[in-house]
């Protein structure tokens, strides 16, 4: 008796200048859809207002697209670039009313849908950036800030495959219910983070990182995907955990080198008196606590990701000892590392407050 096939659709959101990218996000789909087909029996369908809208009558253009996509997407998968898009009667452009319905269907019913959004990081040309158009996609990038929502920067085309295919597989593997038709629920803290999308979102704190980030897909779950598709997954992981404590340190370097300003703009670099000295307590404080803002949701990002990938390379390799695989244990030294930098610069800023008070 074959397998009952399960339908997933994909709804791509996006403003009507990014076609290449609305093409990687079909292919993207496509490819997933094959592996998914015969690894759960279940497909991925696309749909896009472009190719699968039906002409129609509605109070407005907007609204004949709306009328043909509510409640009848799984997941909403939004794309934006430099540009933002046409204005609607109800929302600054058609991509944002789109998420909009969304993000309301999500806070409405969670099984019902899952949100992925990406950035376009690339190809632009500066010469043809609208600076009022750019504004209002940085406003929009807070208002996904805001909305608790992880966002991916896509880097380049062969990144953008990439990146899709791979959070879409981990997506519908950890959070798709089989026997219900729909998403899971409760969605916990890390795997919440993971539907939203990954990476790049300085809104995230330390303290709402996941208590357990050592998510580990049991057996049936791992042999149910393929080699190549597991470790795709696993690797990305650690990609992007890569990439968060590349930013740590580079925000590391930036406080460095403020403070080696401040010493020299104070007094010329000779601090000769208690003022002088209160003066650059002072600023360096605030220094490091601006450091800790834009670092603190990498911290989170580098401490999930980097677990998450080991563990899931090791869950599938556990049996091989010939593999030279990266490991949780490899891995621990990093994750310390970070753990230890906020604690360590608060201390040394009390230890400077307290140095304030008795130069005064």
């Amino acid at each position: 008796m074959a397998n009952k096939i399960t339908d997933i659709a994909v709804f791509i959101s996006c403003p009507g200048n990014l076609n290449e990218l609305r093409g990687v996000a079909e292919k993207a789909i496509e490819e997933v859809s094959e592996t998914l087909k015969v690894t759960h029996s279940y497909v991925l369908t696309p749909i896009s207002w472009k190719e699968d809208i039906v002409p129609g009558v509605g109070t407005d253009g907007q609204d004949v697209i709306n009328s043909q996509t509510i409640g009848k997407y799984d997941i909403y998968l939004g794309i934006m670039g430099a540009k933002f898009g046409t204005k609607t009667p109800r929302a600054g452009s058609g991509t944002e009313e789109e998420f909009d319905l969304a993000i309301h269907a999500y806070h409405k019913d969670p099984t019902k849908i899952r949100i992925l959004f990406y950035l376009q990081a690339f190809g632009v040309n500066p010469f043809e950036i609208d600076p009022d158009e750019l504004k209002k996609v940085q406003q929009f990038q807070k208002k996904l800030q805001k909305e608790g929502i992880l966002y991916n920067e896509l880097p380049n085309l062969d990144e953008a495959l990439k990146n899709l295919k791979a959070h879409l597989l981990l997506l519908v593997n950890d959070e798709w219910d089989d026997a219900m038709t729909c998403w899971k629920t409760p969605i916990s803290a890390h795997v919440s983070q993971v539907a939203q999308v990954m990476t790049h979102s300085s809104d995230v704190s330390s303290e709402t990182t996941v208590d357990n980030p050592l998510l580990v897909p049991n057996d049936d779950s791992i042999e149910q995907l393929g080699l190549l598709d597991f470790m795709l997954i696993g690797n990305q992981e650690v990609v992007t955990a890569s990439a968060s404590v590349a930013k740590i340190g580079s925000n590391l370097e930036e406080l460095t080198k403020a403070t080696q300003e401040r010493v020299t703009s104070i007094g010329g670099g000779n601090i000769t008196n208690a003022a002088d000295m209160a003066r650059l307590v002072n600023i360096y404080s605030s220094d490091i606590d601006a450091f800790l803002q834009k670092s603190r949701g990498e911290m989170a990002n580098a401490k999930y990701h980097l677990f998450r990938g080991c563990e899931l390379i090791e869950a599938y390799y556990r049996q091989t000892t010939e593999l030279n695989l990266p490991t949780s244990e490899a891995a621990s030294g990093v994750i310390v590392a970070v753990d230890g930098i906020e604690p360590e610069l608060k201390r040394f800023r009390n230890s400077v407050l307290e140095a304030q008070e008795w130069c005064w």
